[in-house]
């Protein structure tokens, strides 16, 4: 087992496979020896090959006639020729030479000495590759620099010799420089490894003797371990001067590391500041990462590792790593602004190497750093390739950073075969590296002069471009104001159109007398503007209400409508159907024979007339409505619905949707399938109804973690609002905006029926109801003619006309004043009992007589009517009951009964068409649900 980390007395010992570079074995004849060497060339004038091949037979006498000039320097250089015998510890047995006290009984005295160069680098020799010993060299010194060092402190500067060195001068046992101290040398168990060490140590003077002085060096290794000693420096001289160049060594691998760290901390601070420059991040990484391979490889190592060389080994691998890794990264994202394929596999391939460099034995870490030479065969052109072409393409960044990356890759190949030790020279990356930091500075020195000349143009032309800038601003300002008080004055034009048009005409008694049914409206459109100091809204709702006579009685018309789309396109339909729905009730004011319709009747025609103009648009302009009429005397509610918000009825303090038999579609769609529907709602006293838009119910009642605006879908929430308002609009709008902002424009119509009525008194004489109840056992019994002689008198006091009505005289009766007997429950009991006597016993002309009482005054009764127009066929009055048919058909369409009648009524009497068609729905029973 190898322990590292011996000490030469102040010499630097560390493994191949952690020395500078970390490249430790290539063989010249591998491919990749052949793409390192064509890279070398470049880097002529910084290195110089030499062949160090053993020849024992030959010598280099010019070379030693050159040198030995240079002995009467201060300086002695001890490269040049030296004589070697091998001293085998077991070469060829495989022994191992046990301590140095048996090393030196094996010298033999004859031995052979033959000739060899120094530096020199034996290990790819044959006859040295499982050599288990030492070589022994030896040199005679200069007399005059025995002289000097017998006058002066000598210092030796030894190089870097491999596996175990060692260096005396003439016997060990006058002078020994470079003791072992207790470790045994080469023993076969355990034994301290220096590798690639180096020795700058005093020569003692005691060492010299009188005469011819020899320098003996042993440098020793076992199978497996390169035989070299080499250096840019073996020397020998005075103490001061070897010192001192050592000591600027140090100064410069520690001012060199001090720089790179720097210039790393202060990339890594402007990562923190620019996450989005992630660059800057990995050069941070590569200049420390690089910082700590400096160290590692360097003249410091020894004063910060010492002889922990097994930490200095790791720390060398894996700065290399990372240092590779980060610098293709930055290269990548730097380039391309994003991370390449290539960039990624390869780094992460390095990361990967460095993570198991930190755990993995010495042997694997040899294989990986194996592995990682090899893959500089793609990353090394890889790097120069994405440099140069971003150079080609007219990156001016590019070609400054081109520079230093092509100093960086040349660095790299020369320091690979210096550590190979296929030349011999010092190692440049430090500088290559130096060279890449000063490309760097020099790119961000160019982009701060062209932000620089950027800031300077900009600030001179600055006051220009503001005055330029303020005056086109201006005139833009200028024109948009001109536009918006146009625009605002089409606003204004269209909401003084829009104002006849809407608002409350309903007719009022007197100020001191409250109408029967009270209506009022509220208002709020989305599009608000202000035209020469006047205030005004504009959007698609309209609200109208006005006071009609249909058949003689007064009537209340609403109308509540929302055109689609919102600002002018809103206004737009609202104009249209605003200025139709004024036409017909113009026109109805001005025209008896439209007075005399039916409340259904009234409602088809309008709904007719709204849609006919409405399709004209093709679908361009939708508008969904709620029409009606309330019969100010009765209380009955008639209305069409096209796709608006559900009627609300707000009685007893309870809110609920009015159960509609069918909605209709928007006004502007046509279904020729559809069934024009009339809903009914008999209105009790203090009932209120509310009618509004789908402002109501749009809400922005928060938004969502997206930033999206959530919308109400509860409907019945505006149910909860109109109970706790009471059905007061200003209250009802206060609650809707609470639970949210309005998005869309807002109108409500409030219709009240009697408000604030004292309770009907529902009694009736004593002699009255004796008669109701025989009546009632007479009905019972099916005895028509007892009902009808019991009930007659009690018809009289109802007013009844004594003879059958007919034409105006029937109108006439819709105008009487109310009759309380009738208006009560039992007086509605005695009017549809004595009807329904008078159709059993035939009495067809009293029977009509009854039933235009009865159905003037309780209208929402759908089966008396049924009975009116069959009465009403039986005397000959065939238009009359197509007319109450209609009304029948207009409220129930599924009444199969009145299809029936109703279509018999118009094959017959009136039009066959229609007939047809009815006759068509009740054989099929179609639904209008």
């Amino acid at each position: 087992m190898e322990r590292t980390g011996a000490r030469l007395r102040g010499a630097r010992f560390f493994d191949s496979a952690r020395s500078p570079a970390g490249f430790i074995f290539m063989r010249r004849s591998s491919p990749v020896y052949n793409i390192v060497t064509a890279c070398m060339l470049l880097t002529a004038g910084c290195d110089s090959f030499e062949s160090f091949t053993v020849d024992a037979n030959e010598g280099h006498a010019a070379d030693n006639a050159n040198r030995a000039r240079s002995s009467e320097a201060d300086v002695f250089s001890l490269k040049g020729e030296w004589r070697y015998r091998v001293l085998d510890g077991g070469a060829s047995s495989g022994d191992d030479v046990a301590s140095e006290a048996e090393y030196a009984t094996k010298i033999p005295d004859a031995a052979v000495w033959n000739t060899i160069e120094v530096p020199f680098d034996a290990g790819q020799s044959p006859e040295f590759i499982k050599l288990a010993g030492c070589l022994q060299l030896r040199r005679a010194l200069p007399a005059s620099i025995v002289e000097r060092a017998r006058r002066s402190a000598f210092a030796l500067d030894s190089g870097h010799t491999s596996d175990v060195a060692r260096f005396y001068i003439n016997d060990p046992k006058t002078g020994m420089i470079g003791g072992f101290g207790n470790e045994p040398l080469l023993a076969p168990g355990d034994y301290a490894t220096g590798h690639d060490g180096r020795l700058v140590q005093i020569i003692p003077a005691a060492a010299l003797q009188s005469g011819v002085n020899e320098f003996y060096a042993e440098v020793c290794t076992r199978p497996g371990k390169p035989l070299f000693w080499r250096g840019a420096r073996i020397l020998i001289g005075p103490a001061d001067e070897i010192f001192d160049s050592f000591a600027v060594e140090v100064a410069v691998a520690f001012g060199l590391a001090a720089l790179y760290v720097s210039i790393g901390l202060y990339h890594l601070l402007l990562a923190l500041r620019r996450p989005r420059d992630i660059f800057n991040l990995y050069f941070g990484v590569f200049a420390l990462a690089f910082a700590s391979f400096h160290l590692a490889n360097t003249s410091g190592a020894e004063m910060i590792y010492g002889s922990a060389k097994e930490l200095q080994s790791k720390v060398d691998q894996v700065s290399l790593m990372i240092f590779a890794a980060s610098l293709l990264l930055f290269l990548s994202r730097f380039f391309l602004n994003r991370h390449s394929r290539v960039a990624i596999a390869l780094s992460s391939l390095y990361v990967l190497f460095a993570a198991l460099d930190l755990f993995v034995p010495h042997s694997i870490r040899l294989a990986l750093l194996e592995v990682l030479i090899y893959t500089m065969v793609f990353a090394l052109p890889y790097i120069l390739f994405l440099t140069g072409r971003e150079a080609w393409n007219g990156n001016r960044d590019a070609r400054l950073l081109l520079i230093g990356v092509a100093l960086i890759v040349c660095g790299a190949v020369h320091d690979i075969l210096v550590e190979r030790r296929v030349i011999q020279s010092i190692l440049l990356m430090p500088f290559a590296f130096l060279a890449f930091i000063t490309g760097i500075a020099l790119i961000l020195a160019n982009r701060f002069v062209r932000v620089h000349s950027e800031v300077e143009e900009f600030a001179a032309e600055l006051e220009d471009k503001v005055r330029r800038r303020t005056a086109d601003l201006q005139a833009s300002l200028n024109e948009v104001r001109e536009l918006k008080d146009k625009q605002d004055g089409d606003y204004f034009l269209t909401a003084q159109l829009l104002q006849p048009l809407a608002g409350n005409y309903a007719r009022r008694i007197s100020p001191e007398t409250a109408p029967p049914v009270d209506a009022e409206y509220l208002s709020r459109q989305k599009k608000t503007f202000r035209f020469r100091h006047r205030e005004g809204e504009l959007g698609g709702d309209l609200c109208a209400i006005h006071s009609l006579r249909l058949r003689e009685r007064d009537v209340l018309v609403f109308f509540n409508g929302d055109a689609m789309g919102k600002s002018m396109q809103g206004a737009g339909g609202a104009l249209i159907m605003g200025t139709v729905f004024k036409t017909i009730i113009t026109r109805t004011q001005k025209s008896a024979k439209i007075q005399a319709s039916y409340p259904e009747q009234w409602l088809r025609q309008c709904y007719q007339e709204l849609q006919s103009v409405l399709l004209a648009f093709d679908g361009r302009m939708l508008i969904s409505m709620v029409v009606g009429i309330v019969d100010e005397e009765t209380g009955m509610l008639y209305f069409v619905n096209a796709e608006h918000p559900h009627v609300v009825l707000l009685r007893a303090g309870a809110a609920e949707f009015v159960q509609e038999k069918g909605i209709l579609c928007k006004l502007g769609v046509d279904d020729p399938a559809e069934v024009f529907v009339v809903q009914t709602l008999p209105l009790q006293e203090n009932d209120v109804v509310l009618i509004g838009s789908d402002g109501r119910d749009d809400l922005q009642i928060g938004t969502n973690p997206d930033g999206l605006a959530i919308i109400n879908e509860d409907e019945r929430a505006f149910l909860s609002d109109v109970e706790r308002s009471h059905g007061r609009l200003e209250n009802l709008e206060l609650l809707i905006r609470e639970r949210g902002a309005v998005t869309d424009d807002l109108s409500l119509i409030r219709i009240a029926y009697r408000e604030d009525a004292a309770a009907l008194d529902e009694a009736i004489p004593a002699h009255d109801l004796g008669l109701l109840r025989d009546a009632r056992d007479a009905y019972r019994g099916k005895d028509y003619d007892r009902v009808v002689r019991v009930l007659e008198p009690l018809a009289k006091q109802a007013g009844l006309p004594p003879e059958p009505l007919a034409g105006n005289a029937a109108v006439a009766l819709a105008s009487a004043e109310p009759i309380a007997f009738v208006e009560r429950k039992p007086g509605r009991e005695v009017l549809r009992m004595l009807l329904r006597a008078y159709i059993e016993t035939e009495d067809f002309p009293a029977a009509t007589r009854v039933a235009e009482a009865y159905t003037n005054r309780v209208p929402e009764d759908n089966e008396v009517l049924l009975w009116h127009s069959f009465v009403l066929r039986r005397i000959a009055e065939h238009s009359r009951a197509i007319d109450v048919g209609e009304r029948l058909f207009m409220r129930d369409p599924e009444n199969l009964r009145n299809l029936k009648h109703l279509a018999r009524l118009h094959l017959k009497f009136g039009s066959p068409e229609r007939g047809r068609y009815l006759d068509s729905l009740h054989a099929t029973g179609a639904s209008v649900a």
